[in-house]
């Protein structure tokens, strides 16, 4: 390649990297401005919604326009913003391209004949001509640093954490929640099954002189707009529960005292990960898993794939999907809150898909605290956190496993192999022993001070009769309690296994058995709650009809009974306190 040709293309070069330089360096300038914008601190339109909501605080729906506009608006923010930092590099390399290229092009210049001039001529011309380069590429330069340094330097006012956010408010960063006390659990219904996830309530008083039909005995009833088969939980004043279908998912809250709705809280817009088109089983539904909270928040998970958390006060908190599960009936596995983590079964699929999850959550952020591949197949079960062996226990049962994690790391503590296929019935500890179902085979007790595979060395006890398909049973720590779908229930030695009584109530279940003190309480699918003896008598105490048909499970608080039926939300007898209602602001 000739001289001139070198010279050619090196020209090239320099007109295209300065070109370049110039486009970027607009558009960066211009974006500059359309930043601020943006600003979700300072955006007028997202203003003009929250005064009209100041205005009228009920409008769910002005509520719902508010965070959809604010994510738009985050977006396009942070957009911006990426686009700015992203060209400063493009104008970086464009500058740099410029200056090798343009000092190539200098040294590789051939000189051309020129007419001689005079020397006091030539040397003003050049002292003219060094002043004008030197000018110019001065005034590149500087240029190029103000456009690097507002690429590279360009932030948000928008806080980035809670130090940053009470810097900007003039106070100082709030400690870490600690979540609720023990006593504060054991005062509600936070979730499946109660306090401890095992159906026992705390309290003993329960009314049963109630007649759904003629609303004698009945505080109040609530219409709940979307459907669904999981059960209600209870904080302190309010009462939520989930519902939903193919067009739709919602938590719903509602007023201890007189059933009013407080709020509804819409699940948001999400993009699903690629994966399978949603089937749904009629008798599962799309939300039959129970939402669960931590006194700060209500978290639920649909068959969809999709986990929200609300703040109590409607707001919502944090939301992500999680794709679509592979699940033959359906996905009903239920929440379970410990420790500020949020634990999510998300078994699915066949165990050789590897398809199962594990996931632990930070309550307050939906951050991934840690994850757990299973190959193990889909299941219907509940996980429980139990104190055992001086450590707590994350319980999880899949085909054929029953297996405990470390609730904080999610490492792998001990498991047993000794399940079978369809597992719908979650676990339940008391005493020292753990007892599982194997769906209509068998009732299992486990040790759980092992480590590492237990399967030879800690099964207690296992009973081939009174194994439940659907319902969990629930213990005194003297007995177990078991009710099969087409209503026999059984009566078990907690220590031993041995079957102690059997009684045929005539009605089918699923919902599973609540003990309350020294009875035990079942509602049947066509709405009959029987009260029994919490013994191998298991005499009927008590009998109501609620004149509505029942799938989800009770909920037991401070001599309240919350039943949800097909279409309503009741609530039976009076407590006997009034709960002082708490500010959910946080």
């Amino acid at each position: 390649m000739t001289g001139a040709e070198i010279q050619r293309h090196l020209g090239w070069v320099v007109i295209v990297a300065a070109v370049f330089s110039i486009v970027v360096g607009a558009a960066m300038f211009v974006n500059h401005f359309q930043v601020a914008t943006y600003d979700p601190l300072t955006s007028s339109a997202l203003a003009e919604k929250k005064d009209l909501l100041r205005e009228d605080p009920p409008n769910e729906t002005l509520k719902q326009e508010i965070r959809d506009l604010d994510l738009q608006i985050r977006q396009r923010f942070f957009r911006h913003l990426a686009f700015n930092r992203g060209g400063a590099w493009f104008l970086l390399g464009g500058l740099a391209a410029f200056v090798i290229a343009g000092r190539y092009l200098v040294s590789s210049r051939i000189a051309l004949p020129a007419p001689q001039r005079r020397p006091d001529d030539a040397s003003a011309l050049r002292r003219h001509a060094q002043a004008g380069r030197r000018a110019v590429a001065t005034t590149a330069t500087i240029v190029a640093i103000l456009l690097l340094l507002l690429g590279f330097t360009l932030g948000t006012l928008v806080p980035e954490s809670p130090e940053a956010l009470a810097r900007l408010t003039g106070g100082e960063p709030e400690a870490p929640d600690p979540g609720p006390t023990r006593e504060e659990l054991r005062a509600n219904w936070p979730q499946f099954r109660g306090p401890t996830g095992d159906g026992v309530a705390t309290t003993t008083n329960l009314p049963m002189n109630w007649v759904g039909a003629t609303g004698d005995g009945v505080a109040w009833k609530s219409p709940v707009p979307l459907p669904g088969f999981g059960s209600p939980i209870v904080w302190q004043d309010r009462v939520l529960l989930s519902g939903g279908n193919e067009t739709a998912r919602a938590v719903f809250c509602y007023s201890v005292a007189d059933g009013r709705q407080l709020w509804q809280g819409l699940v948001p817009p999400m993009t699903a990960p690629p994966g399978r088109k949603l089937e749904v089983q009629e008798f599962t539904g799309i939300a039959a898993p129970t939402p669960a909270t931590d006194g700060r928040r209500v978290f639920a998970i649909f068959a969809t794939g999709e986990l929200v958390a609300f703040h109590l006060d409607g707001r919502l908190a944090w939301s992500k999907h999680l794709g679509v599960p592979e699940n033959p009936y359906g996905f009903a596995t239920s929440l379970v809150v410990h420790d500020g983590k949020l634990f999510v079964q998300y078994d699915q699929g066949e165990a050789e898909k590897e398809l199962s999850r594990l996931y632990a959550y930070d309550a307050a952020t939906g951050r991934t605290v840690w994850e757990q591949r299973r190959a193990l197949p889909s299941s219907w079960t509940t996980p429980l956190v139990i104190e055992a062996a001086g450590k707590p226990q994350l319980i999880v049962t899949s085909q054929p496993w029953a297996i405990a994690y470390d609730p904080a790391s999610g490492a792998e503590l001990w498991r047993a192999d000794c399940l079978g296929a369809d597992l719908a019935p979650s676990p339940i500890f008391a005493s020292d022993l753990l007892y599982l179902v194997h769906p209509s085979v068998a009732v299992i007790a486990l040790r759980v001070d092992g480590s590492g595979d237990v399967t030879q060395t800690h099964i207690a006890w296992q009973n081939e009769d009174g194994a439940p398909d659907i319902t969990s049973p629930v213990t005194d720590g003297a007995h177990i309690f078991a009710v099969t779908t087409w209503g026999t229930l059984a009566c078990l030695d907690a220590k031993t296994g041995a079957r102690l009584a059997e009684k045929d109530l005539e009605m089918e279940f699923n919902a599973s058995p609540i003990l309350v003190g020294s009875r035990l309480l079942l509602v049947g699918i066509p709405g009959t709650a029987l009260l029994l003896s919490a013994d191998p008598a298991l005499e009927i105490l008590a009998r109501a009809e609620l004149g509505e048909t029942v799938h989800a499970s009770p909920a037991v608080v401070d001599g309240r009974l919350y039943l949800r039926g097909k279409d309503h939300l009741h609530a039976m007898g009076n407590p006997t306190g009034n709960p002082a209602p708490l500010s959910y602001g946080q």
